[in-house]
């Protein structure tokens, strides 16, 4: 992992005894749950604005703070799929 070892696949597949592949699997399979978690926040969220008396003002933030987790999940994985950190070094 390029000898970086604060990296969680690689803590992962030591803490597991497990390949850098099996590890990234499990990385990769907990990131899409947690991104399935934010849609569906975000989707109760939109609801919980329809139910209640939300200003015009409130339901822009609320969707300016969605999109802004969005973007930062894309930059972060922008980061970790170009970013020479994350090479696994022979």
């Amino acid at each position: 992992m390029g000898g970086e070892s604060a990296n969680l696949v690689f803590l992962l597949s030591r803490e597991e005894g497990c390949s850098y592949n099996k590890a990234g699997e499990i990385v990769n399979q907990m990131v899409m749950d947690k991104c399935k978690d934010m849609e569906l926040a975000a989707e109760e969220l939109r609801e919980y604005c329809k139910n209640h008396q939300v200003t015009t003002t409130q339901k822009v933030a609320i969707e300016n703070y969605i999109s802004s987790c969005k973007n930062w999940l894309r930059g972060s994985h922008t980061f970790s799929t170009q970013s020479s950190r994350f090479e696994i070094m022979v």
